[in-house]
């Protein structure tokens, strides 16, 4: 039976698929799912591949400007916005922090995702805080926005990803009376990276947005 969550625009169903890649064996890297549903048209699930310390070392990721990542750092701890796993003893007694970034494919959200990486190694290298880092998009449908070129760039910077497509637009443009399709696909946006979150584990969402983004509302 679909699962419920609370305050939830739609109703998230749970799945269980693979399919064979070249040669016959099971492709779990990347799953197409077509959910046969209006509001979950379509999921890409792109996941995180086992390198060695070689490899990893040559995925295109980006050292943040200083200021921009001293900023951010501050935010962090000034808040306690990461909560981190407590290991003692090899025996893990709290999980650490799951964080989605929610990219649009725009300069902010792009700038958190590279932001909060670079912080992750500072943390491991120093073993301090630790916790994972994934990212998300939700594809609204509308024909100025195209950000599928996210899934490849996140499967080439080797993180779980969760690309979300959700006709928005065409639902907005169906409501009488609609006073602003602007606030009614960010409502519905935010309703679906919550559930996916919440349906794939996560429990953190991280948005690049600023107080210029606060005041435009």
């Amino acid at each position: 039976m679909p699962v419920k969550y609370p305050k939830a625009p739609f109703e998230p169903r749970r799945y269980l698929e693979t399919f064979e890649g070249k040669n016959g064996e099971v492709e779990t890297e990347i799953k197409f799912l077509s959910l046969g549903s209006d509001d979950w048209d379509r999921r890409v699930i792109v996941r995180r591949r086992e390198l060695v310390p070689e490899e990893e070392a040559k995925l295109p990721w980006h050292k943040p400007p200083l200021e921009m990542y001293r900023r951010v750092t501050e935010a962090i701890h000034g808040l306690d916005m990461i909560k981190a796993s407590d290991i003692i003893y090899g025996v893990n007694f709290q999980e650490g922090d799951k964080i989605l970034v929610c990219l649009s494919g725009g300069k902010d959200s792009l700038s958190l995702l590279h932001i909060l990486h670079f912080y992750q190694m500072r943390c491991r290298r120093n073993k301090s805080t630790n916790f994972e880092l994934g990212a998300i998009t939700v594809d609204p449908g509308s024909s100025a926005y195209n950000p599928r070129p996210m899934i490849e760039y996140c499967r080439s910077l080797n993180i779980d990803y969760f690309y979300e497509e959700q006709d928005i637009i065409g639902h907005a443009r169906k409501i009488e009376n609609l006073r602003s399709i602007c606030a009614y696909c960010s409502r519905m946006k935010r309703g679906r990276l919550a559930a996916a979150a919440h349906l794939h584990g996560w429990n953190v969402l991280a948005m690049g947005q600023h107080l210029d983004d606060i005041v435009e509302r």
